[in-house]
Order: structure tokens, then C-alpha cells, then sequence
């Protein structure tokens, strides 16, 4: 626990530093505003902006706002500049102590022949995607790659931080831990369920999406509750210029969106509609059963986006739901008649006022509801009933303090929650469990019934910065402080880090934090885990400690190359002990290390490539003793080309290996205590102690790109798994477990789509 002490004494003399550099700028000049596009009206990140023939630059944000620190009177040329877009100058006079609002619009330049698809990268002058400043996940980028079918997460699973546990599932496993260790935010607003039929899909909507940010590990003090990763998704607005209509069409779904000005460039409107449609196409045999499906409407109004004060309301709604069909075998004695109906929906409301106020100060707050619910229902000769309820309104708030020195935000959140789960699994079969394997992934919890309906209050506070120090040093810190929940134990949270820079292109990061996770239904759920936490009064936070390092160098041609070592320590993880009993406790332990080896060319000519490669370990410490958890893939290697043949035409090509997830083998078979239903019962060997075979997957797609009638459009085809090599997903056993059969992955499969915007 010393350790642990002295990173907080570290922390809180970073913190006093952090105040004193904040002190020395309070008389410098300001520059501040926003950089927008001259030809549609939407903000721009990551532009330079630059006090002429002077040292003083900055760089502008997700939202597109910067603010420019400038110590000496004077008039001055400030230039601001974007890969694809010409350069603007503006004449300013300053006088220490004012604040000049420049709001600054860039025309788009047309770029060689060569370079016509411009990705939306940038020479980014300042600190790369390293440590806290997290991974930008460029969504065009990506969604250009074959076999994403239209899927945001399964677009994020090709970091090289995520793994993929099989090609049905969009859940994420960042750096060795499990989905339930994550958590996924839009627009600042929390997506406690982020996936559709039973995670088979993502909930987000792709053509929507502006920007997102994957926090790997050692992510600021802005985030908590979770002691992985965060997903931090931006939903644009809508079109400011005129009034544009979209729709993409492929072989999973269709989408529509419409969007425009309501007034003036100041104000606009985006509404989308989307739905999956294989369900009404493809018939099964048996008409009882319906394919897995999806639905959402999204809606946003944004008002004065080019203004002090801006403001926007969103709201949303999305549905999903399967019916299947399960007919007794003949031939298989432990067969069911079985009837599942799954559905769902989650909608919600967002209401954000943005307001930047003299010096530069940007004031963020919003107020939002979310309600999610599942259900899940089996008839027949299994009958089992389960259905969850979340409920979070919320206030939150943010100030922000840029300058070009650094970046230093004070926040809080004060939520009023309710979570409700229902489970009767009074069918099941007691021959189920004694077939069951030790640290099964199971879809039921052990208890026949589960009924829990809690509401609650929690908050959360935080203090976080990043500045820049002599000799190209740059020192990030943070506190979170929360509170409340389920359990309501106060915890802090410590965040901690620091980047050298010795050239421009090279950079050098440590990062490091103490991360708590709250015991939620809204995890639990994840891995089918229902706890009685009333059982234990005394139950804790889980924790995790970070430790990361990065490097990162950038070729003058713009090739990354990127390095990361990471180490996470894990305690107090909670589990049920013994593992038959229902009494939850903080017994569990664990540790994730490994590292990640990214090479990128970006270079915008007619080829562009990328390989990343991952090594990794992680182990657990549970009442079921010392093992991998069945997500743990030690090495993983992806390679993606595209090449632009001509200006119409492009090809491109993606390629995934992994090593095999371990599993618990069947080493012998023993009588089955009911020797009728179930004559023969697998013995267990070592828990998760071999693996199956190694994945590999080959995507291809070809893409033609074409204007007709003032509309752009845009046609592909591609292939996913085009070996047709069948991916083992798991194994299933005859009725005298003597032998078994593969189940497989994703067979060779084509897919087709068409997207026109006018």
C-alpha cells in the first residue's frame, strides 16, 4: 500500500505545480474562438492555429475551439492551417490582459490527383495519440475497410488494443480485460448497453459519428466507474450550408438521414432512421422463428454553432428483438423443445449548453434521461424469464481552461439511478449443471431466481490537467473523487503522467492511474453474473492500477510508428465464494501485461497501408484457483492495404490473425447421477488450460466511387473470409462424450452495399 501512497503525494505536488504555471499566464493576451469550414459550415479539429514569425501555436479541438496565449503586446498575423484546406490569415492587435474573439474559416483546397481522398488526418504539431490523449479512431478510415458491415464497434475491434472474441459478437476486450470492464459514451452520455441482439451487433449508427477516442488504459480523470477502457463517441450536427438528404443501402441494412440549416448557418437539424431487414427477407423453415433485427431514430437540433453560447437537444430510440424456434431431436435424447423471444429498446434525451466566456473559458453542461430494457424469454421444455431495467437522469457539468501552455477542467455529475433484474430459470434442467464446465460464459446465473429493483443516488467530481513545461515536457495529472451507488463507498482516484518530446516526431510517455469500479448490475450483466450484494454489506470497489508506457515516431513521409508497454494490476474483484455459494466477495485478483506494435503509412498517395501487432498476457486469481480467462489471446497481428487505382476505382484488402482462446477441455466421462436423462457427464481437465486452433481472416473490397446528377455515390462489393477457412468458435460433444464437432465461425460470405448523398 505504500506504493499506493506515494502516488498520491506524487499527484497532489503535480497538482500544486499546475496551479502555479496556471497563476503566471493569468495577464497574458487571449486569441480565442473556433475554426469552421468555409464550404459546409462544420467545425474543424486539430487545425493549427499560430501567432506568425512568434513561438506561440496551439491546435484546435473536437469541437473545433482553441484559445492562444500571447505574453507581448502588439499587432500580430494569426494563421490558421489544415492539410486539404488553403491557409487563412487574420490581423489582430492585442494589449495584455484582453480577450479578442476570432472565429476562423477555412476554404477547402483541392488536392493532387494522387492525394484525391483526403482520410481527415492532420499534421498534428503537438502532443500524438499517446497515454492520456488517448487513440483517435479515424471512423473514415476504417468504415472503408472490408468486413466491418456497417458495425462501429466491429470498426473499433481493429485497434490494436481490442480483440474480438468471435466473428458474432461486437464486444470489446481491451488489453486483457472483459467487456464489463468497459464503458461506452456519446456525447458525454453514458450507453450502458451498447450492443444489439444479444451483442451480435453495435448500437451506433456510423454515418453519424464525428469523431471518437479510444482510452486504452491510463485515461484521465474526466472518466471513471470502469477499470479498463473508454469509448468516447461524438455525434456531429447537422449540415449547416444547405439541406441534404443521405441514404446507404447493403445487404444487413438500410439508412437514412436528412439534415440542413434551419434559419442560418447558426442553426441546424439532423434526423436519421435506420433498420436492419434481413429479418423480412430471409424466411426461416419454421415461421415461428425471426432472424435477429434492429431499429433506432436519432433526431439533433443545434443552435448558434457559430456563436458564444451554443446549444443543442438530442433524442434517440432504438429497438431490437428475435424470435427462435427450437424443435426436440429425434436422434439426441438431451434435446429441447424450446422457444426464445428476445426484445428490447433503449431511448433517451439530451439537452447541452455550451458557452465560451471572455478569457477563453468554456463552460459545458447538460442534463440527460436513458432507459434501457431487456427481455428475455424461453418456453417449451426450458421455461426461464429474464428482464432488466436501467434508468440514469443525470446533471453533469465542465469547465475548461485552455491555453497554450496547457489544458486544465474542473467537473462533476450527480445521476439519480434505478436498476431492476428479474431471473426465474426454474426449467432448467439439473443435468444442465452437472454438465456445465468450471468458469462457464453460460448464458443463465447459478440461482434459479434473482429479483433486485434499486434506485440510488451517485456523484463524482474531478480535477485534471495537462501543461506544457520547459524542455519539451508535458505533465498530465488528475483526482476523481466518487460516491454513492449501490454500495456507496467514497473512493479517489488519482490520475498521473508525463511526455517528452525531444524532436517533433518523437515522443516518449509514462501514464499511470488508480481506477475503481462500483459493483452495477449494469456490469454484472455483462459476463451473466447476479450477485446478492446484500449478502455482503461490507463489499468494496474492484480496483485496477496502470502503468503505461509510449512511444511514438513519425516519419517526414508520415509514417507512424507506434510502441506501447502497459502493465495493469487487479484486486478486490468480486466474486462468489465458494464459487457455489451466493455470498459475494472482494477475493478475486489479477494482472494483464503485454505490448502493441502499430505501424501506419498515411501518406495520402495511391497506396496506404498498416500492421499492428499485440502481445499479451493476463491471469486471474479466483476461488476456482489460478487460470486465463477464456479471453485472453496472447498474440494477434492485423494488416490492412488500400490503393487507389485510379480516381474512381479502389481496392483494399484486410488480413486478421490471432492465437487461439483458451477453453477447458473434456479429459475423461463419468455416470451421471441420473443415469436416464444424462448416462454420461464430462470430467473437467485444467480450467481454461488448452486452446483452440489460431483464427486467420482474410477481407476483400472493391469500391467505385462516381458523381451523377449532382449526387455522389458510391458502390462496392467485398468478401469476408474469402479463404473460406473455418474459425473454430467452439466445441460440442456427442451424447457419450467420445467425440466431438466444431462450431464455426463465419463461412465465406459477399456483401454488397450503395450509398448516394445529394
Amino acid at each position: 500500500m505504500h506504493n499506493d501512497y506515494a502516488k498520491v503525494v506524487l499527484s497532489f505536488v503535480l497538482l500544486f505545480l499546475s496551479i502555479a504555471f496556471l497563476s503566471n499566464i493569468a495577464d497574458a493576451a487571449l486569441i480565442y474562438g473556433r475554426i469552421f469550414s468555409a464550404n459546409s459550415g462544420e467545425p474543424i479539429a486539430y487545425a493549427v492555429v499560430e501567432a506568425e514569425g512568434t513561438e506561440y501555436k496551439t491546435i484546435s479541438n473536437e469541437s473545433g475551439e482553441y484559445r492562444l496565449n500571447i505574453e507581448s503586446d502588439g499587432k500580430y498575423t494569426i494563421k490558421a492551417d489544415l492539410i486539404g484546406y488553403k491557409s487563412r490569415h487574420n490581423q489582430v492587435e492585442i494589449t495584455s490582459g484582453n480577450a479578442i474573439p476570432l472565429n476562423i474559416y477555412l476554404t477547402e483546397a483541392p488536392l493532387p490527383m494522387a492525394e484525391v481522398k483526403v482520410t481527415g488526418s492532420s499534421d498534428k504539431p503537438t502532443r500524438p495519440d499517446i497515454g492520456q490523449t488517448a487513440q483517435r479512431v479515424n471512423v473514415q478510415e476504417l468504415s472503408d475497410h472490408p468486413g466491418m458491415v456497417d458495425d462501429l464497434l466491429r470498426q473499433v475491434q481493429e485497434m490494436p488494443q481490442v480483440k474480438s472474441r468471435s466473428d458474432f459478437s461486437s464486444k470489446m476486450y481491451v488489453r486483457g480485460n472483459g467487456p464489463e470492464h468497459n464503458i461506452v459514451f456519446v456525447d458525454d452520455v453514458p450507453a450502458y448497453n451498447p450492443y444489439r441482439a444479444l451483442g451480435v451487433l453495435s448500437a451506433f449508427n456510423p454515418n453519424l459519428v464525428k469523431g471518437i477516442h479510444l482510452y486504452p488504459g491510463g485515461y484521465p480523470a474526466e472518466y471513471g466507474g470502469r477499470l479498463s477502457a473508454v469509448l468516447d463517441i461524438k455525434y456531429r450536427d447537422g449540415a449547416k450550408k444547405k439541406h441534404r438528404p443521405f441514404f446507404d443501402l447493403n445487404t444487413l441494412a438500410a439508412n437514412g438521414i436528412i439534415e440542413g440549416p434551419i434559419g442560418s448557418s447558426q442553426n441546424s437539424y439532423l434526423l436519421s432512421l435506420r433498420r436492419t431487414f434481413y429479418d423480412l427477407f430471409l424466411k426461416n423453415e419454421d415461421t415461428y422463428s425471426i432472424y435477429p433485427h434492429f431499429y433506432d431514430v436519432y433526431g439533433k437540433l443545434s443552435i448558434g454553432m457559430k456563436s458564444k453560447n451554443q446549444f443543442y437537444a438530442a433524442g434517440w430510440y432504438n429497438g431490437e428483438g428475435f424470435r427462435f424456434n427450437q424443435k426436440k431431436s429425434e436422434e439426441d435424447d438431451r434435446s429441447y423443445n424450446a422457444i426464445a423471444l428476445n426484445d428490447g429498446y433503449s431511448s433517451g434525451a439530451c439537452i447541452n449548453w455550451k458557452s465560451l466566456q471572455n478569457k477563453g473559458i468554456i463552460l459545458d453542461h447538460k442534463i440527460y434521461h436513458i432507459h434501457e430494457k431487456r427481455n428475455l424469454n424461453l418456453d417449451g421444455d426450458i421455461d426461464a424469464n429474464y428482464n432488466s431495467l436501467i434508468q440514469e437522469s443525470a446533471l453533469k457539468g465542465e469547465l475548461t481552461f485552455l491555453s497554450d501552455i496547457g489544458e486544465f477542467k474542473v467537473g462533476y455529475l450527480g445521476a439519480y439511478s434505478t436498476e431492476q433484474v428479474n431471473w426465474d430459470g426454474y426449467g432448467f434442467p439439473d443435468s444442465l449443471d452437472e454438465e456445465r464446465p468450471p468458469d462457464s460464459p453460460d448464458v443463465r446465473p447459478i440461482q434459479e431466481h434473482f429479483h433486485i429493483n434499486e434506485s440510488f443516488l451517485k456523484w463524482s467530481s474531478y480535477i485534471s490537467g495537462e501543461f506544457y513545461l520547459p524542455g519539451n515536457f508535458s505533465l498530465y495529472h488528475g483526482y476523481r473523487f466518487s460516491g454513492g451507488g449501490l454500495t456507496n463507498h467514497l473512493t479517489a482516484s488519482p490520475r498521473w503522467g508525463i511526455v517528452f518530446d525531444p524532436t517533433e516526431r518523437f515522443n516518449i510517455g509514462y501514464f499511470g492511474g488508480i481506477y475503481y469500479q462500483p459493483p452495477t448490475y449494469t456490469a454484472f450483466l455483462e459476463k451473466n453474473y447476479l450477485p446478492e450484494l446484500q449478502r455482503n454489506p461490507e463489499i468494496a470497489p474492484e480496483r485496477a492500477i496502470h502503468n503505461i508506457f509510449d512511444l511514438e515516431y513519425k516519419t517526414e513521409r508520415n509514417w507512424q510508428i507506434h510502441l506501447s508497454l502497459y502493465h495493469k494490476y487487479l484486486d478486490n474483484l468480486i466474486y462468489n465464494n465458494p464459487p457455489d455459494s451466493l455470498i459475494p466477495e472482494n477475493i478475486g485478483e489479477g494482472g494483464v501485461k503485454g505490448l502493441e506494435l502499430s505501424v501506419i503509412s498515411d501518406d495520402r498517395h495511391w497506396l496506404n497501408g498498416y500492421a499492428y501487432y499485440s502481445l499479451s498476457e493476463a491471469k486471474l486469481k479466483t476461488p476456482l484457483g489460478d487460470y486465463s480467462p477464456n479471453y485472453d489471446q496472447r498474440h494477434s497481428f492485423t494488416m490492412g492495404l488500400s490503393a487507389r487505382i485510379s480516381h474512381n476505382w479502389e481496392i483494399s484488402s484486410h488480413y486478421r490473425y490471432g492465437s487461439g482462446y483458451p477453453y477447458t477441455e473434456v479429459v475423461d466421462r463419468k455416470p451421471g447421477v441420473n443415469s436416464e436423462d444424462t448416462p454420461w457427464i464430462p470430467v473437467w481437465g485444467e480450467i481454461n488450460g488448452v486452446r483452440y486452433p489460431f483464427y486467420s481472416r482474410l477481407d476483400l473490397r472493391i469500391s467505385y466511387d462516381f458523381q451523377w446528377a449532382q449526387t455522389d455515390w458510391n458502390v462496392y462489393l467485398e468478401g469476408i473470409n474469402v479463404m473460406n477457412r473455418e474459425n473454430v468458435y467452439s466445441y460440442v460433444y456427442d451424447r457419450e462424450y467420445l467425440e466431438r464437432s466444431p462450431i464455426s465461425q463465419l463461412p465465406f460470405l459477399p456483401n454488397f452495399g450503395l450509398s448516394i448523398e445529394f
